[in-house]
């Protein structure tokens, strides 16, 4: 069973989501601040009756946030029913899990007509002074970026509260729960889902305990069924409900995840006559956007894929990164492009809104095939190429490779070593950021980020090792970039030492296409990277700009010169 993502064009922007089997559809909605992802085994248990679709929640995941600085329940059952019509659901049975159950709950009280039936396990009926009090504290202090890397510890420290007290923030006796203390790995998926929500996810958070549930329960005119798992700390608040609850609103409590399961497919199956069948295919294309993203490569093994289109130019630019980046690295480089060439900008497999997924190759030659599929896909015959951060090595095998679908090639910062210095770089350069009990993987990844702008190797923080440029060390910055290296861990340490092994010397004298290769003065790869030109016997060298929003105009220039192809 494959389970394929995608994004839907909404009227806000885009809401990616996840699909899976065939049947009628059931939708699954996650809980804050996680995304559909944590919903993947669930779906693969359903998958065999239903087609399970499960959308990363506005604001969380890889989903555009909502238009408003508060959104409340209504808003996201508002944008759920958009993404219904996006994608031809006509009345699909919806599960929802703790922020998911007051989505759903939103669904089915403000948009009767759009739901089959509403499951909502962890529905939360909070008196008024319990909602004051949640959003007094709940989301307090706001998540700051500090420059000594404070915030990552109070981060780690208050997601693993979460499996300690409910609420969190009550460190007392009485709010102790029945839970062990959540594994390192399954706190580090909240604190990620955190960091990809940013703001607009918390502000989105707090909608669940806004809402009027009390009220809601009583009006709802679809079946729904309320549902606690026993040890759920939100289970007590089943004890809330109404006496004289409507004759189509039922309440379920179960033990364990397997009966959840059972219980979901019971009721989904009884009542999906209902949904009047299967959605229509994805959708793809999202109108007229400048930009947006999509889903590009063999089904299950997707590359999430930055794209914006320019009318007449035949010839696209792919934009590539390295080891423990993204696609934003190019945030300060691609806009040059705009109305100039068609842009790709994937996230390689295992890092960045990509990630890893199942068979997945981290390695030059795992993301060159990749990368392949991702343009044959857009069925794209020539390309040109911008690498940067390391990821020279990946676009010069793509053009040893495929020398018939690469142009042009310009790399920024070519990494050309010696046979003990790879052997240094492959072993230290990349730390797997293995999750810890105590969090310290987080600090880890800041330090890096840190100290990369100020040493190369930055492993090695001495006066010889000093980058001469001006560092870039606003905490902002620095947060994504640390953000960037944990969504890659542990890839970003595979990848590396993939790069490390591969012979640059030789892939540069294979060159036959055009090669420009250039770096700013400053840059720790200056000299390395000028004098590969006398390896490659299609290159040449040119020193960058110091303003980077300077640099695509000197790129274009050489993809315009009338060489190549």
């Amino acid at each position: 069973m494959t389970i394929t993502r995608h994004f839907a064009p909404l009227e806000f922007g885009q809401i990616h989501y996840r699909r899976a089997g065939e049947g009628p559809a059931l939708v699954l909605l996650h809980q804050s601040p996680s995304s559909s992802e944590e919903l993947i085994p669930m779906m693969r248990a359903l998958a065999g009756d239903f087609t399970v679709i499960a959308p990363d929640n506005p604001g969380f995941g890889l989903s555009d946030p909502l238009p408003r600085e508060r959104p409340e329940i209504e808003d996201f059952a508002a944008a759920l029913a958009q993404f219904f019509g996006a994608l031809g659901l006509e009345r699909p049975c919806v599960y929802g899990f703790h922020t998911g159950a007051m989505i759903a709950a939103g669904l089915a009280h403000k948009f009767p007509a759009r739901t089959a039936a509403a499951l909502m396990d962890g529905y939360v009926i909070l008196s008024r002074q319990e909602k004051e009090d949640k959003l007094a504290h709940y989301f307090d202090p706001p998540f700051v970026p500090q420059a000594d890397g404070t915030h990552m510890a109070w981060l780690w420290s208050r997601f693993r509260d979460q499996s300690i007290f409910y609420p969190w923030y009550k460190k007392e006796k009485a709010a102790r729960m029945t839970y062990n203390v959540s594994p390192p790995e399954k706190v580090q998926n909240y604190v990620m889902g955190f960091l990809r929500a940013g703001a607009p996810g918390v502000r989105g958070y707090r909608s669940a305990f806004t809402y009027d549930a009390a009220t809601a329960v009583q009006e709802f005119e679809p079946p729904c069924f309320i549902m606690a798992e026993e040890h759920d700390p939100v289970a007590g608040y089943l004890k809330r409900l109404p006496a004289d609850l409507p004759a189509n609103v039922h309440v379920i409590r179960f033990f364990g995840s397997e009966t959840r399961v059972r219980k979901v497919r019971e009721i989904v199956l009884a009542h999906s006559g209902a949904a009047l069948g299967p959605p229509s295919p994805p959708v793809q294309q999202p109108g007229n956007a400048p930009t947006w993203r999509e889903t590009r490569g063999p089904a299950g093994r997707e590359l999430v894929v930055r794209r914006s289109v320019c009318e007449g130019k035949e010839r696209p630019v792919l934009f590539i990164h390295g080891a423990g980046g993204s696609s934003r690295v190019f945030d300060d480089l691609a806009p040059g492009f705009a109305g100039r060439r068609d842009v790709l900008i994937p996230d390689l497999p295992g890092h960045g809104d990509t990630g890893a997924f199942d068979g997945a190759d981290i390695s030059v030659t795992g993301a060159v095939g990749a990368l392949v599929h991702v343009l044959r896909d857009l069925n794209v015959a020539s390309v040109d190429i911008v690498a940067r951060e390391g990821a020279g090595q990946i676009a010069l095998a793509l053009a040893r490779d495929q020398p018939d679908l690469v142009n042009k090639v310009a790399v920024l910062d070519l990494w050309d070593f010696d046979d003990d210095a790879r052997a240094a770089l492959a072993e230290n350069l990349a730390p797997p950021l293995t999750p810890l009990w105590y969090g310290g993987h987080l600090l880890e990844a800041w330090v890096l980020a840190r100290d990369a702008e100020l040493f190369w190797p930055w492993y090695e923080p001495t006066i010889a090792n000093e980058i001469a440029r001006e560092p870039d060390l606003d905490p902002q910055a620095l947060q994504a970039r640390a953000v960037d290296l944990l969504k890659a861990a542990p890839h970003h340490r595979t990848l590396t030492q993939s790069i490390f092994d591969m012979d640059v010397r030789s892939a540069l004298g294979q060159m036959t296409q055009p090669l420009l290769l250039c770096a700013e003065e400053g840059s720790p790869h200056f000299d390395r990277t000028r004098k590969a030109c006398l390896i490659a016997p299609t290159g040449r060298f040119e020193t960058l700009p110091g303003a980077c929003a300077d640099w695509a105009a000197k790129v274009l220039e050489f993809f315009d010169d009338g060489s190549g192809k």
